[in-house]
């Protein structure tokens, strides 16, 4: 009790020395400004706690909820040995950072502290969250401000029915407005699948934020794919029978979806799916089954999922991306990914050749597959930087 009363004065003068930088947005407080919990896998292995309903840190973008998790070495230091922690170590903690307010939201905050290492942003692939990279992000923070957001649609973030995700925009929007707002400085960008287009779309638009690039098994169209896309598909003159033939398709292709998205999110099927593209089955586990098909239970999942499928045949080409890219490029690829094989980062190093390559005993999730490869080679090309 007495270091409860201890911990509670410290954290209450804590709050009135503090100066906190407010917004004019009003949101409802975040429930905690505690960093990210850590725990240890079935086998012993550190890795970044799923999340609880609750939540992440969060802030507000459009009017959209965007949650993310962050971690730097206090909050190893605090949670690698979880029975020796003490509520006076978690003051001590809180008392290390300062709180500021993003949109309504206090949060530690580790902006422009050059102590904490280089930021570090992580960012997941399609159906995936910010928790996809939860062994990374532990080792990571050893030496990095790490940042794993959820995109919008996917994870904790919200899923909002007036979005449109054509041409990747709104998600390489919303990194501008998280590196701008949040991380405060110009970060390594991580991202995996989907999250790599969202990335190397950031990077090629603002260069000012991006200190270096890494293309996880990155997806993206490239040129020669939309130009098969377009020829297959002749021009028709619009009349008022091929707009109720579109209108038929579009009916359909919604039917067709919403029977999908039903099927793909049922835990065995997610679990079948996880497997044909892991090369290491162990990695499995019902923490990360659930992190996917939680977010799928919400109201707008299905809504969300018919949009990002049927309007992320992307405009911008990976060609046009690459030729405006200015930052340093790593390719970390799983080399037994079964969906987006070898071959891609081949091309993609005949369109940037200053890009660097390092292949990885894994499939299509390597940072979550083979953890430790993945952030060794990641860590060693970062210091070149």
């Amino acid at each position: 009790h007495r270091r409860e009363s201890v911990v509670a004065r410290r954290l209450h003068e804590k709050m009135w020395t503090t100066k906190v930088v407010r917004s004019t947005v009003a949101t409802k407080p975040n429930p905690s400004t505690r960093p990210e919990r850590l725990e240890r896998d079935h086998v012993g292995r550190l890795r970044m706690a799923k999340p609880t309903k609750d939540g992440w840190r969060w802030y507000q973008y459009r009017g959209w909820t965007v949650h993310y998790g962050s971690m730097d070495r206090r909050s190893i230091s605090l949670d690698l040995d979880e029975e020796s922690d003490t509520l006076d170590e978690v003051a001590e903690a809180v008392a290390t950072g300062t709180e500021q307010e993003i949109e309504g939201n206090t949060t530690l905050a580790t902006g422009m502290d050059a102590d904490l290492g280089t930021p570090v942003v992580l960012v997941h692939g399609f159906g995936a969250s910010g928790y996809h990279w939860r062994y990374c992000a532990p080792t990571l923070a050893e030496k990095h401000r790490v940042f794993a957001p959820c995109l919008l649609g996917f994870g904790l973030s919200d899923k909002p029915k007036e979005a449109t995700y054509e041409n990747g925009e709104l998600w390489r929007d919303q990194l501008v407005h998280f590196l701008e707002s949040v991380v405060q400085e110009p970060a390594v960008l991580v991202g995996n699948s989907l999250g790599g287009r969202a990335v190397l779309h950031v990077a090629a638009t603002r260069p000012d934020l991006v200190r270096g690039l890494v293309l996880v098994n990155s997806a993206g169209r490239f040129a020669e794919e939309n130009n098969m896309a377009s020829m297959a598909e002749p021009v028709e003159e619009l009349t008022a029978l091929t707009q109720v033939r579109d209108r038929i398709r579009t009916a359909v292709q919604r039917a067709v979806l919403s029977l999908t998205f039903l099927w793909t999110k049922r835990p065995t099927r997610v679990k079948q799916v996880l497997e044909a593209v892991y090369s290491n089955r162990d990695r499995i586990d019902q923490s990360l089954v659930d992190s996917i098909i939680e977010p799928a239970l919400h109201e707008n999942a299905m809504d969300t999922f018919i949009k990002v499928v049927g309007q992320t045949r992307t405009q911008t080409t990976v060609n046009e991306l690459l030729g405006r890219l200015k930052a340093p490029t790593l390719l970390l690829w799983g080399m037994k990914d079964p969906w987006i094989r070898p071959d891609k980062a081949d091309y993609i190093r005949t369109l940037y050749p200053q890009a660097e390559f390092y292949p990885l005993d894994a499939g299509h999730c390597p940072q979550d597959d083979s953890p430790e490869e993945f952030v060794e080679a990641l860590t060693q090309w970062m210091q070149k930087l």
